[in-house]
Formats: structure tokens, sequence, C-alpha cells
């Protein structure tokens, strides 16, 4: 009589692959387990994820170009009046970049803002960057101190 064995590694395999017909990204342990990902704030890891809902939004062909505004930010569970320190926080830990700055004003000098996410290729062809890595042999002491300064409006506008 011939025994039949169960391959268990297939179905684990079907099961362990993003959903067809859903947008996903990728994040790596080692982007999850960095200091720098340690080291964002609440308010600055929503930031990152509402930017990344941008990104999945467009099928990923558009990072470079996401324009995410402050309503959709403050929606999403950032407190408006923590919007702007959260995103220079992600900014300075290298998780996305500000490709355009936006300004608010009446109608005709109104501009949304632009993003990427940073460990992504861009839309206009830049390549992925790892910035966040450089913070890889940091002390959470030393990784307070820069999230404090990145939060720093003052800081901001010395490192400019």
């Amino acid at each position: 009589m011939k025994t039949r064995r169960y391959n268990r590694a297939k179905p684990w395999v079907k099961q362990n692959q993003p959903p067809q017909g859903e947008p996903w990204i990728w994040l790596t342990i080692e982007m999850l387990e960095s200091p720098a990902w340690r080291a964002l704030s609440g308010a600055a890891q929503k930031i990152v994820f509402r930017v990344a809902i941008e990104h999945m939004g467009h099928a990923g062909t558009e990072n470079g170009n996401l324009v995410v505004t402050y309503d959709q930010f403050a929606d999403y569970g950032v407190r408006r009046s923590s919007i702007a320190r959260a995103i220079r926080e992600a900014e300075h830990l290298g998780w996305i970049r500000v490709v355009q700055r936006g300004r608010g004003g009446n109608s005709e000098f109104r501009r949304a803002s632009r993003y990427a996410l940073a460990w992504l290729p861009t839309a206009d062809g830049l390549l992925a960057g790892n910035a966040w890595k450089r913070f890889a042999g940091s002390e959470p002491a030393d990784m307070v101190l820069l999230t404090r300064k990145a939060r720093s409006k003052r800081w901001q506008s010395l490192a400019a």
C-alpha cells in the first residue's frame, strides 16, 4: 500500500504571500528592529504609514510624487499640532523624504507637500536609499537626543 505524504510547506507558502489584487509594501525585519525605527515617536510612525498608504493607493508607481495633506494626516490619527514635528522626525531618521515642501495660504498660493518613502525607488528614477541605516550603531540614549533634535524647529533651521 502506498502512503501519501502531505507537504506542509506548500499551503504555508501560499498563505504567506501578499493577497492577490491587494496593494502591499515590504518592511524588512532589519528595518523594524533598527534603532532608527524604534526611535520614531508614535506620531512619526503614523506619518510613515500614511505616506505608505498613499504609495499603495497609487499601485506603487508614484513614489516621490505622493501628496498627503495635513487633513489626511489628521484623519489618520496624528494630532494637527504634532504633524510638522513628526514629519521632520521621520525625515531626519531616514524613513521619508519631503520632495517638495508645501505651503498654506489662499487658493492661488497654496501647495501640498510631496513625499517619498526613502527606502523605495522613486517614480523619476532616483534609487532606493537606506538613510535609516546611518543610525545602526547608535545607543538608545543617542537616539533620544537625535530625535529631540529632529523634533526641534530651532535645530531644523540650523541644519538647513
